[in-house]
């Protein structure tokens, strides 16, 4: 489990307990809205940007800064090589960042809340709208066209997840 607190420190706790582990001390970027991706990669967001950081190390020359201005949303994608955000800095749109020196691009013109699930990814609008759209991982490539799932959401972070399943 990886939370954040109001300072901007980053822990992680496990189901068993057993103490916490700091991972990202607010003292040196503020880490907020946490995502624990597969590969244990955690990603982040806060004044300083996005970031990733790993879940088994803690030190701070793990931190790697993947988009210089910070979301309210990231999703680290299944392969662990980069990160999806809606927005950065007041931008609009769903955007990939490589976890490397890549640059960031729009994938998305419009859309909050990104998450991947099999071969698509779901995202929120600004009007109350679900969306699904094909994406390819390793081409990391938008293949189709937007589907609307529902409408009427409450669009703020954090709003949905998937589970395992692909039940909303």
């Amino acid at each position: 489990i990886a939370f954040s607190l109001a300072n901007g420190d980053l822990f992680k706790v496990t189901l068993s307990g057993g103490g916490l582990t700091k991972l990202v001390s607010g003292d040196e970027v503020q880490a907020f809205i946490p995502h624990w991706g597969e590969n244990d990669l955690i990603s982040f967001t806060g004044p300083q940007g996005i970031w990733v950081a790993s879940a088994n190390s803690g030190a701070s020359e793990d931190l790697v800064q993947v988009a210089p201005l910070g979301s309210f949303d990231n999703f680290v994608l299944p392969d662990g090589l980069g990160v999806l955000s809606g927005g950065t800095g007041g931008a609009q749109g769903i955007y990939y960042h490589p976890v490397g020196p890549d640059s960031s691009r729009l994938l998305l013109p419009s859309g909050i809340n990104p998450a991947y699930y099999e071969g698509h990814i779901v995202y929120t609008s600004d009007d109350g709208g679900l969306f699904a759209v094909p994406f390819d991982l390793s081409s990391v490539e938008v293949t189709g066209t937007p589907v609307r799932l529902l409408d009427g959401l409450d669009v703020g972070p954090g709003r949905f997840h998937i589970s395992n399943s692909g039940a909303l």
